[in-house]
């Protein structure tokens, strides 16, 4: 909300007329917002390709993903389960199997009034494999992510990320809550 102080209460009349006329519905679609922690004790950073229709260019702590209605008929995750883990592959080609997802929190992204859920994945895989995943796939047209970046998961670290301007707007808290939880 800092980022956006100076448009909050333009975005807030722009959101709450469209509510009252009818153009739009509140709540919007339920998002999952991940933050990957590898077998190396690495928290995935994202940059998210300039052709994304929502915070192009910017940083993600690790990656959103939408909940569909896929998602809710899976017969074996909770559907904000299984986006994150659906999310996990189709964003880096890496199966899923050795992940562990955690929901830590739920907020909302303004200004979009986005309903999210926060998560943790732990997941098998090395922070190598990720970088090597990203290479292979970020020539592919439709990648949302072309460049991937690491930084170690220890609380004065993460929190330092915080204080980045270039981030996904919900990154900054993200990475707050596992500073949080890891220290």
């Amino acid at each position: 909300m800092r980022r956006h102080a100076s448009h909050l209460r333009e975005n807030a009349d722009k959101i709450l007329s469209a509510w009252l006329s009818g153009d739009t519905n509140i709540p919007g679609i339920i998002s999952i917002h991940c933050i990957i922690v590898t077998r190396d004790r690495k928290v995935v950073e994202t940059r998210r390709a300039a052709g994304t229709l929502y915070a192009a260019g910017r940083w993600s702590i690790s990656f959103e993903e939408q909940v569909t209605t896929a998602d809710f008929q899976s017969e074996i995750h909770d559907a904000a389960t299984a986006a994150a883990l659906r999310g996990f592959t189709e964003e880096f080609g890496l199966l899923a199997e050795g992940c562990r997802i955690r929901i830590i929190s739920a907020v909302v992204e303004f200004p979009i009034i986005n309903p999210v859920l926060v998560a943790i994945i732990e997941t098998d895989e090395t922070s190598e494999a990720f970088r090597r995943s990203t290479d292979c796939n970020s020539s592919a047209d439709s990648a949302e992510i072309d460049e991937i970046n690491f930084v170690d998961a220890l609380p004065d670290l993460l929190q330092a990320e915080t204080e980045r301007t270039d981030l996904h707007p919900t990154s900054a808290i993200r990475v707050s809550m596992l500073s949080r939880l890891l220290g």
